[in-house]
Parts: structure tokens; C-alpha cells; sequence
């Protein structure tokens, strides 16, 4: 489950440590806008991991990766599940093709 107020928290004291949102945006390659939007917590979907690396990277040892992953939802089991999920559906993809060949 994603945790917007604590991300909200988390980001708000990151950006505290930097003179601006905008330098802190800069350095981390993470839109400015998006991330006062998560700030004022106008975003339901949490970010995804590629930009938790991202913040996470950039956060002055504030935080880690792992925690963002955590507050965002992304247990090791929803993990799981996505893989599970995107693996059936290329299996399926994969006879779909195996099934015309054959004909």
C-alpha cells in the first residue's frame, strides 16, 4: 500500500537539504512539478522504482531505495506477482505464435 503522507514527509526533508526543489530536481533527473505534486500528495499512484532510484540516489543518505520501495508498495511480493503476471501473459503470447506456426 502506497504511504503518501510518509513519501510526502520523506521527499519534503530531502528537498529541505538542498537550497531548492529545482536544484534538487535538477540532480536527481525527477520533473519538479511531478514532485511537488507527491509533496502535496495530489498523486495516488506511487512513483515507479526507476525514479525511487533516482531520489533515493540524490537524497543525501536520508533514505534508501529499499525504504522508498517499501512506502510505495513494492513488497517483494507484489514484485512477485507482477513477474508472475507479465511471465504468463509472454507464455501465452509465445503458444499463441507456436499454435499458427504449427498450422
Amino acid at each position: 500500500m502506497f504511504e503518501e503522507k510518509k513519501f510526502s514527509e520523506i521527499l519534503q526533508k530531502i528537498i529541505d537539504s538542498y537550497d531548492s526543489i529545482t536544484e534538487f530536481s535538477e540532480c536527481s533527473k525527477v520533473n519538479r512539478t511531478y514532485l511537488s505534486k507527491y509533496i502535496n500528495m495530489k498523486l495516488e499512484n506511487p512513483p515507479a522504482p526507476r525514479i525511487l532510484s533516482r531520489i533515493a540516489d540524490k537524497s543525501k543518505n536520508l533514505t534508501t531505495y529499499d525504504e522508498l520501495m517499501q512506502i510505495c508498495g513494492y513488497t517483494k511480493e507484489s514484485l512477485e506477482e507482477v513477474c508472475s503476471s507479465v511471465f504468463k501473459k509472454l507464455n501465452d503470447i509465445c503458444a499463441h505464435f507456436t499454435k499458427h506456426l504449427d498450422d
